[in-house]
């Protein structure tokens, strides 16, 4: 039971919504076409979260490897750096959780077609190339663009493909705002963690452009999803209830404001990835929230 808990630590539960949010919002669009399925969107949350949970694993076990993850640094869970689990076990486990999600899709692909089985291929292509051989596209700068893709356009639209059997223009269109609040919470983590990145070697965004950039990508991540939103209700692509996202810009202006306070700039960015996640969780649920009323 002990041991259960630096499991559930090493998954990080509070990233989850990284997948929850964007799978939702693809199924719950089509509820207005009268062709929603409860059953897919189960099947599809529960394929997404394994395929998640797996990355954040071996996540774990490459950067422990690469030694990107030491015991001065305050990246990923920890759990191995403070010898709770072992490399070899997350690896093992995440190699598991993969299968059974691959299984999972092609039940999906056999009910809904190939092009689910191409887009399921593509997704755990690119997670695995995260950190994995030989790409490790992570450590190359090229981290925040798997991000972006995997937990905006093709989780959404995926999700939407699955219930409708067809693509459809307002689902891209809101993988992108989703996508960005996704992709902040790396770059959360990149920001925190360029100094032990660099005694690593490896490059991620921050390191490429800078410190001074990447706090400006980090903004840009976190206002741009609402100039989207304003525009889309403004097209009409997202009903007027929307606007109700925006009692997140507190939490977004608050999480802004972490690179403005250089007094405490270390202890709050070290939590910067939790709060980034939270905002995403908010802006997401007030949005499905908003296209179901």
């Amino acid at each position: 039971m002990q041991k259960m808990k630096f499991w559930i630590r090493a998954i990080r539960p509070h990233t989850l919504s990284a997948t929850i949010i964007p799978v939702t919002m693809g199924a719950v669009l089509v509820i207005k076409e009268g062709v929603f399925h409860w059953g897919y969107l189960l099947l599809s949350l529960i394929t997404m979260i394994l395929i998640q949970s797996a990355v954040n694993l071996i996540n774990d076990h490459d950067d422990y490897i690469n030694k990107v993850d030491t015991k001065e640094s305050l990246g990923s869970s920890r759990v191995v750096a403070e010898e709770k689990l072992t490399a070899k076990e997350l690896y093992i486990v995440g190699s598991i959780l993969v299968a059974v999600a691959f299984v999972l899709g092609v039940i999906i692909s056999a009910q809904r077609g190939w092009f689910i089985f191409v887009i399921g291929l593509c997704g755990i292509a690119l997670v695995y190339s995260y950190t994995g051989k030989p790409l490790r596209l992570k450590y190359r700068g090229l981290g925040f663009i798997i991000i972006f893709i995997v937990f905006g356009p093709l989780a959404l639209m995926g999700s939407y493909y699955v219930q409708a059997l067809t693509l459809s223009r307002e689902a891209l269109i809101l993988s992108i705002p989703i996508g960005m609040l996704t992709t902040a919470i790396l770059q959360a983590n990149d920001l925190r963690d360029m100094q032990h990145d660099k005694l690593a070697g490896i490059k991620t965004l921050s390191i490429i452009i800078g410190k001074e950039r990447g706090e400006t990508v980090y903004r840009g991540l976190i206002l741009l999803p609402y100039a989207f939103l304003i525009a889309m209700i403004f097209f009409d692509t997202l009903p007027n209830w929307s606007v109700m996202v925006f009692l997140t810009l507190p939490s977004a202006n608050s999480n802004i404001k972490t690179f403005s306070n250089p007094g405490k700039m270390t202890s709050n960015i070290i939590e910067l990835d939790k709060k980034t996640a939270q905002l995403q969780a908010q802006f997401g649920v007030l949005l499905i929230a908003s296209v179901l009323l």
